[in-house]
């Protein structure tokens, strides 16, 4: 008797296609499934961020000013007669500290000169003003690199005497210092043009006066 075995192996065919189609289907499946849902390190840092944020104030442990510091220059309290060619006027509110650097073209110094012109006496009877009642006046006489290091501390103290005996004039009883820094304390280095040495040729005035500012 002869067997057939065509049937057989028509159903082994469907089946088989079958099993491939129900395992390719659960592979798209998965594929749709892990494209859809966000990788662990996304969603943890998605979830820091709408959680955390709102909650975390910005400015934790800092002490945030409302006022400006006092240590801070305060330029617009420096009265209009100071505001001067070649005047340079600062008071520091905490201190009461006000700080008057003039250039010695303004002063009217010529070369290797102690004497002050009408328009620098001008000028310093301006800031005798401001000395008023003021304590720890000093005068500090300052060159350029040009010449001998020892001549320039000379003519920097003959200088900044001239520059206090006028202030004199209008502080009386004032207690004042002189110092002839020379060279020693350029604003500009190197002065190598007279334009710098210009501005390294310079007396400064300090002192703690009385303002209505700093109480």
């Amino acid at each position: 008797m002869k067997t057939s075995f065509r049937p057989i192996t028509r159903l082994v065919a469907v089946a088989f296609l079958a099993a491939v189609a129900t395992t390719a289907s659960g592979c798209a499946g998965s594929s749709r499934a892990a494209a859809d849902r966000p990788s662990a390190t996304t969603g943890t840092a998605e979830t820091s961020v709408t959680s955390a944020a709102p909650d975390r104030p910005t400015n934790q442990g800092l002490e945030l000013p409302t006022t400006v510091p006092p240590t801070l220059d305060v330029p617009t309290t420096i009265p209009r007669s100071l505001q001067l060619p070649g005047f340079h006027a600062r008071l520091v509110i905490k201190t009461c500290k006000l700080d008057v650097s003039i250039a010695n073209e303004a002063i009217g110094f010529g070369y290797d000169s102690a004497e002050i012109s009408d328009r620098g006496r001008a000028g310093l009877a301006a800031v005798a003003e401001q000395l008023q009642g003021a304590t720890g006046i000093t005068v500090v006489g300052h060159t350029s690199t040009e010449g001998d290091a020892v001549y320039n501390e000379d003519l920097s103290q003959r200088r900044a005497r001239a520059v206090a005996d006028e202030l004199r004039r209008g502080v009386p009883g004032g207690q004042f210092s002189v110092v002839g820094a020379g060279e020693s304390q350029p604003l500009v280095v190197p002065d190598n043009t007279e334009e710098r040495r210009a501005r390294n040729r310079r007396v400064v005035i300090t002192a703690t006066i009385n303002a209505e500012v700093c109480s």
